[in-house]
């Protein structure tokens, strides 16, 4: 598994860019979990040319801080080499959380 984490306040084209996720490094399934302290921030998952998730509200919490028992995760099945694009819109000012796992399909 590779996990990455980060916390950020200002609208990101990719927040997977320069990370060990940038690219899927073999097929599997990425796991994001994705938190904010406003209710007006938005954000979309590509994975090579598909974007299945698109303009999805990001769940709003008091504290930006990601609770893997609690928050609910997307799940996206990726494939060897595809980028992985995290985009994140942001509205009002605000604090936003994410942690991405990736598990590779041995690991399933």
């Amino acid at each position: 598994m590779i996990q990455v984490q980060n916390t950020w306040t200002a609208t990101n084209p990719n927040l997977l860019a320069a990370t060990d996720l940038q690219s899927a490094p073999q097929d599997g399934v990425l796991k994001i979990y994705i938190v904010s302290t406003q209710k007006d921030w938005s954000f979309s998952l590509s994975a090579g040319e598909e974007t299945p998730i698109r303009n999805q509200y990001v769940p709003q919490k008091t504290v930006a801080a990601v609770q893997e028992v609690f928050d609910p995760s997307i799940d996206l099945a990726v494939l060897a080499g595809q980028q992985l694009v995290l985009q994140c819109t942001v509205g009002t000012g605000g604090t936003g959380a994410f942690v991405a796992k990736f598990y590779p399909e041995t690991e399933l």
